[in-house]
């Protein structure tokens, strides 16, 4: 509506309850224009485009910093986890995957 010029109110419903008067379904738009009319309503905080765009940044930062903390503790619990073919109770193998750094054993 900011782009086609137009100038919208929000108001708290609550509020809009609190005013003393009629309220029927067929009347609301008239009713609830009059009490406007008279400073009766008082428009609820809508923050600027500019202050809208920052709290998305702001909200995608703290996704992304959720994402990547679920990550590291998915890694850390993989690297805590036995290697299945290294610690199996085969010293033969034990000793195969310390030696050489080209074997990758297969997790649980």
């Amino acid at each position: 509506m900011e782009s086609y010029g137009l100038h919208a109110i929000v108001v708290n419903p609550a509020h809009m309850k609190a005013v003393p008067g009629r309220k029927t379904d067929v009347k609301d738009a008239e009713w609830i224009a009059e009490l406007l009319q008279h400073g009766l309503l008082q428009p609820s905080y809508i923050p600027s485009k500019d202050q809208r765009e920052l709290r998305e940044l702001v909200q995608y930062r703290k996704s992304l910093v959720g994402e990547r903390t679920r990550e590291l503790n998915r890694l850390q619990k993989m690297l805590k986890e036995p290697i299945s073919s290294c610690q199996n109770g085969d010293k033969y193998q034990w000793e195969k995957c310390q030696k050489d750094p080209g074997i990758h054993p297969v997790r649980k």
